[in-house]
């Protein structure tokens, strides 16, 4: 199974045992600040959750960073390997997330139960975007990541505001589209905040490709006819 495809398996497992309710806000290819370590899936629902998953033909070569990076910035991660993994990682690697195994059918199996993380103040300043903490603060060019003058829960506040913002369009259109049937690895895409954008530009490119065709076909015809 490839990267999306076992995303498509957490998903699938995440909303099996999930209470009924609403949705949590889900995005993929979640920047983390500054750091140069991105989430393959990031859901906000009670608690903030990271997902990193390492298929069968990714090495585990950078799980220790990743999962220092992770532990900084989400109340709960998961790492979600493919089975010829399990034995090549260790506990410490972890940093305390929870460890899932992916089977071959796309079965997920919990193997390792990690800890809640406390997540400091600054951390979730380090996920706002400028514009977003000048909003925070009330003053131009704040200078991130600065949490001065403002409590914790604040800070929280603001962060689970911008990102639902950020992405609950995009969130409840994928929940939307998979409602009663199982989610799929195409269904990703739905996911980006710029997928509209990249199906309206391949549109209008395929309608410039037909018209530039007809073009030359009827270019070519007339031209058969006068030779």
């Amino acid at each position: 199974m490839d990267e999306a495809q076992i995303k498509a398996a957490v998903l699938n497992h995440l909303r099996s045992v999930a209470p009924r309710g609403k949705k949590p806000t889900v995005t993929s290819e979640f920047t983390l600040g500054n750091a140069s370590v991105r989430a393959d899936l990031a859901i906000l629902a009670d608690e903030f959750i990271g997902v990193e998953i390492k298929s069968a033909t990714d090495t585990l070569k950078r799980v220790p960073s990743q999962m220092a990076g992770y532990a900084l910035h989400f109340d709960q991660v998961v790492l979600v390997v493919a089975e010829r993994h399990l034995k090549r990682l260790v506990a410490e690697d972890l940093c305390g997330a929870s460890l899932w195994t992916v089977t071959k059918d796309g079965g997920i199996v919990p193997v390792h139960h990690g800890r809640a993380n406390k997540i400091a103040a600054p951390a979730y300043m380090n996920l706002l975007t400028q514009a977003e903490i000048e909003r925070l603060v009330y003053r131009p060019n704040a200078q991130r990541p600065s949490s001065a003058g403002l409590s914790d829960a604040a800070i929280r506040n603001a962060f689970t505001k911008a990102f639902e913002q950020r992405y609950n369009p995009t969130s409840e259109t994928f929940w939307r589209a998979v409602a009663r049937r199982k989610i799929r690895a195409q269904d990703l895409t739905l996911l980006s905040r710029f997928s509209e954008e990249r199906v309206r530009r391949r549109a209008v490119a395929q309608q410039q490709a037909d018209f530039w065709q007809s073009w030359t076909d009827n270019f070519r015809s007339n031209f058969m006819l006068t030779a």
